[in-house]
């Protein structure tokens, strides 16, 4: 159950390899985007629900930007792709759910 949890929120198994149990932190990466544009497609905002994986996973893309934590950085990429679905990388407690 924690190594499941841990694999939810984007956790790095081995951070000199860039790739956790085996799946390319790329195509975690889109996963976990793709469900969270699809959750601002459907209901207008990013407000998620508190403490859900796709919440901590968030919380980890702002510390990644922000180059703590110890993980990898965003690319430029990843940063324009979340800019255009309105990501708020400084967000409010009252934007939080």
């Amino acid at each position: 159950e924690q190594i499941r949890l841990l694999d939810e929120i984007d956790f790095i198994w081995n951070p000199t390899g860039g790739h956790r149990r085996g799946e390319p932190l790329e195509r975690k990466w889109q996963t976990k985007y793709q469900e969270l544009a699809d959750f601002y497609k459907e209901h207008g905002h990013l407000k998620v629900k508190y403490q859900s994986t796709l919440y901590y996973w968030m919380v980890n893309q702002r510390r990644r930007r922000r180059g703590t934590g110890g993980l990898v950085p965003l690319t430029d990429e990843q940063i324009q792709l979340l800019d255009e679905i309105h990501f708020s990388w400084t967000p409010k407690k009252s934007t939080l759910s």
